[in-house]
């Protein structure tokens, strides 16, 4: 079994299905004997609000702009929290010969540089999640240039769970085989 270690951005305006996809297409991979997982690049921000009591639900478009600010004014000194998911990948794939690390990303400046920092012998790949009904919710500067990135994915979730599934199992069995757009 060839050795394929793989670095995937996750986008998609809110309530896209990004989760849902991370959730199908990590299933399938497993079944591949793949080790998959997943972060967001705003996780340490919202861990961080939590310890002074600002708890993460319900999401709010207030909050979204709070979380979207302080990861501005964070990533301005050196990229802290793009460099933390890269590393986090980095490490993930010492886990197993075939891995997968799903990063749920938003601003296009922060997918462009980290895609500048993956290192050899990494794939990287962005994938998007575009759903019509989906929030467009564009009170803060996360969410106001998601479709700003050349996506190699563009995962369409406009029928139910059951099509959404089958798409990201064919999908997934691309990305086995290697044959997934790059």
């Amino acid at each position: 079994m060839e050795k394929r270690n793989i670095i995937a951005i996750v986008n998609g305006y809110p309530r896209s299905g990004k989760d849902t996809v991370v959730m199908y297409l990590g299933l399938r991979l497993f079944q591949h004997v793949w080790q998959c997982t997943s972060m967001s690049s705003v996780d340490k921000v919202k861990g961080f609000t939590s310890f002074l009591g600002i708890e993460e639900e319900p999401k709010t478009p207030e909050k979204r702009a709070m979380w979207a600010e302080i990861k501005d004014a964070v990533e301005k000194y050196d990229r802290l929290l793009s460099r933390d998911c890269i590393a986090n990948g980095i490490a993930f794939s010492k886990s197993s010969d075939r891995t997968i690390f799903f990063i749920h990303a938003r601003e296009p400046e922060a997918i462009n540089f980290m895609e500048t920092i993956i290192p050899e012998g990494f794939e990287f790949m962005k994938i998007f999640v575009d759903r019509p009904d989906a929030e467009g919710v564009y009170s803060n500067s996360a969410d106001q240039n998601v479709e700003g990135v050349d996506y190699h994915v563009v995962i369409k979730n406009q029928a139910g769970l059951s099509e959404l599934e089958q798409s990201c199992n064919a999908f997934a069995d691309f990305i086995n085989k290697g044959e997934y757009p790059r």
